[in-house]
């Protein structure tokens, strides 16, 4: 019985472990795009900026 409860345990932690890690990967993921889309939003900024200083010369 204390063998069961003991392979148990561990099929459980294992489990969980291995939730944990798919998570972790996913969150990765997930923190990839969103860094990449706040780059991506900073360089639009500085673009839609610049435009409209330069807009401001041309007239």
């Amino acid at each position: 019985m204390n063998e069961d409860y003991k392979q148990a345990y561990y099929d459980r932690t294992s489990d969980y472990l291995n939730l944990a890690i798919e998570y972790g990967e996913i969150i990765n993921q997930y923190q990839d795009k969103i860094m990449s889309l706040k780059q991506e939003n900073k360089r639009l900024k500085r673009e839609i900026w610049n435009l409209k200083k330069t807009k401001g010369k041309r007239k």
